[in-house]
């Protein structure tokens, strides 16, 4: 072993550690991307409850709708009497989900024109999606949820607070077709859940 190959190791044998660990989490991670759903074979819903089965949740989901496309379902949620509450429902829900099931005392304390999706602005919607409604959550005159059954097969899996519950949509979804702020028709798996979650069989 010549002396310069020798300097030359004395400065740089850790490369010969790293380097094998950045390939290999490089390619862990590209697996992961390429196997992953699409954005539009997959639907988070935001729940405000004491608790929620989360897994058992988001496997009916993916079930049911499995023949509609469903790749994956997740489920976030956050107790309404949490503290940082109000922080996840702005930040995470806001931003990552497409559907939120919330009790009446949140939507009551937000502006939800500023993110649900008004009902009476898009064109057919609740005669498409809300059929058979029995009452709707409304602000400044206009609908931003449909009462849900917090009685029915959902509570298997949710801890619903003792108050009414409503079903809403995220108007910044990229699954709810042409409703909301994108147009794509083709993707409308969030609309599928929501008339599941309104009515879906136990």
């Amino acid at each position: 072993m010549n002396r310069k190959f020798q300097a030359r190791l004395a400065y740089s044998w850790p490369l010969y550690l790293i380097l094998p660990l950045v390939l290999g989490f490089t390619v862990s991670y590209l697996f992961y991307v390429s196997h992953r759903p699409a954005y539009f074979e997959t639907v988070d819903v935001f729940v405000g409850a004491g608790g929620v089965e989360k897994d058992d949740f988001a496997k009916k989901i993916e079930t049911e709708l499995s023949d509609d496309g469903m790749k994956e379902a997740t489920v976030t949620y956050c107790d309404p009497s949490d503290s940082l509450y109000s922080q996840k429902l702005s930040v995470v829900g806001y931003n990552g989900s497409d559907l939120f099931l919330l009790p009446k005392s949140t939507l009551e304390s937000i502006a939800c024109s500023d993110i649900m999706l008004p009902f009476e602005d898009a064109e057919g919607f609740v005669g498409s999606y809300c059929g058979g409604a029995s009452g709707f959550f409304e602000q400044d005159g206009k609908s931003y949820g449909v009462g849900i059954d917090a009685s029915g097969w959902l509570s298997d899996y949710v801890s619903f607070v003792d108050e009414d519950y409503y079903l809403c949509v995220n108007s910044i979804s990229k699954n709810i077709g042409d409703m909301g702020l994108y147009d794509n028709p083709e993707y409308d798996l969030a609309l599928k859940e929501f008339v599941y979650l309104r009515g879906g069989a136990a």
